[in-house]
């Protein structure tokens, strides 16, 4: 066999003398085939609502380009995709099937474009003070490796009804009553535990039974102000008098005083374990109550892709 390369083609000829002709492989023919996309768009609002009026109704032009648009598709793929008879128009077989395959081939841009720009968009969570700090922000470094084009905003306060005018995307909740706008996940059951630095709890000099712990200065809550109470009752003892005790606007305030030296506070179990592991805090009387209560992530019925791999990553955490 003989080559011979011309500048467009690539001949080849064979020994009888019959040649075949094969296009040179260059950058133009690697470029997508596509349709216009103006007329691509047209065809698939006319087909979805079929009718060329409201076509042009939606796409804010005239029904003229409507016309044009899918006269100059069907010119570019050799096939007929409306019946045009008076005052309306129907798809034909090949306009259906090739309908079925624009329709879907939007929808997949749509939700790509969607992704895009939800990928930009933060997360944002409301939730208690103790809960964003002792919880969340400990282990929101592996939602980021997993997901590091996501970006998270923490609001940190105390229970709200989350408002559909909020600008807020997931919310946890203990107690207020479900909201039937909204989806409820359960995180964790509520146990609470006493908490205290090494040094605090030897200076009570040997902690022999939950009652020992009334000799210390308790940190109370004053948003929940029972618990001291619940806790002793459920360890098989009377509450301290309170005379001595210190109460703070929250459990966080009175979570940090205990790591201050400042006395005893009573904790949910999950807020406290890093500290604890890590000996920053200790139990002096690791009796946990369980309350009966449970930590939930509060979500709209439907939530963007961006919220709804947060939440799922929370409740694997949580998990």
């Amino acid at each position: 066999m003989v080559f011979a390369a011309g500048q467009k083609h690539r001949v080849l000829f064979d020994m009888e003398g019959r040649d075949r002709v094969k296009p040179l492989i260059n950058r133009a023919s690697k470029m997508r085939r596509l349709p216009p996309l103006n007329a691509l768009r047209a065809f698939e609002v006319a087909a979805r609502t079929g009718s060329f009026t409201r076509a042009a109704s939606e796409l804010s032009v005239s029904l003229g380009a409507v016309s044009r648009h899918i006269s100059h598709l069907e010119d570019v793929l050799g096939i007929k995709l409306f019946e045009r008879r008076h005052r309306a128009v129907h798809l034909t077989v090949a306009g259906k099937a090739y309908a079925a395959a624009i329709s879907a081939a939007f929808a997949d841009v749509e939700r790509a474009t969607l992704r895009a720009r939800e990928s930009e968009q933060p997360v944002r969570i409301r939730a208690f003070p103790n809960f964003v700090f002792r919880w969340l922000m400990p282990r929101v470094a592996a939602f980021r490796t997993q997901f590091p084009d996501i970006p998270v905003q923490f609001v940190a306060a105390e229970e709200a009804p989350l408002l559909e005018s909020e600008p807020v995307d997931l919310s946890v909740h203990i107690h207020l009553p479900f909201q039937s706008n909204l989806n409820y996940e359960r995180l964790f059951p509520l146990a609470i535990i006493p908490v205290c630095t090494a040094s605090t709890a030897e200076k009570l000099g040997g902690v022999d039974g939950p009652a020992d712990l009334r000799k210390a200065v308790l940190l109370r809550s004053a948003v929940r102000r029972d618990d001291w109470r619940r806790w002793f009752a459920g360890a098989g003892c009377a509450a301290s008098s309170g005379r001595s005790d210190i109460e703070l606007a929250n459990s966080s305030h009175a979570y940090e005083a205990a790591i201050e030296g400042r006395g005893i506070a009573m904790t949910q179990r999950e807020h406290a374990r890093d500290d604890l592991a890590s000996g920053r805090l200790v139990s002096p009387w690791p009796y946990a109550l369980e309350t009966g209560e449970a930590y939930y992530v509060a979500a709209r019925k439907s939530v963007p892709s961006n919220v709804a791999r947060f939440r799922d990553w929370m409740l694997a955490s949580a998990r």
